[in-house]
């Protein structure tokens, strides 16, 4: 996938952070990552929010990282999401029976449509190109 990239410089990066994350609240699939003005040298972004999401997977434990290897190489992009403590079940013969009151798959992985990066007062927006 192709990905369109548009730099841009901001002043108020505290507002326009706060402006962000209201904008996301008409997502479904959001990954907000952020340093806390953490200072680390090897660092390539302050934030990174992934929102949108274009194509996506959600198992169970059975054969979740076989899938996942499976849809990453398929994509061929970025992907954000998240794997749960039960995918040691996956890996080990375990058995978990703890309540789970949220009911969020064991993993969910998303191809997000647009991609923002922050790194000091520059913003960089990463698009789809169709």
């Amino acid at each position: 996938m192709l990905r369109k990239q548009i730099v841009h410089n901001v002043e108020d990066i505290a507002s326009f952070k706060k402006s962000l994350l209201r904008w996301t609240q008409d997502f479904d699939e959001i990954v907000w990552l952020d340093s806390n003005q953490h200072n680390h040298s090897y660092a390539s972004f302050d934030v990174l929010l992934a929102v949108d999401g274009l194509t996506g997977i959600s198992t169970d434990h059975h054969h979740a990282f076989d899938d996942l290897k499976e849809y990453q190489s398929q994509v061929n992009d970025w992907i954000f999401g998240y794997l749960s403590y039960d995918l040691k079940n996956d890996v080990e013969d375990l058995v978990s029976q703890n309540f789970d009151g949220l009911d969020f798959p064991e993993l969910y992985f998303f191809q997000p449509k647009k991609i923002i990066q922050i790194k000091g007062s520059e913003i960089t927006f990463q698009y789809e190109v169709v």
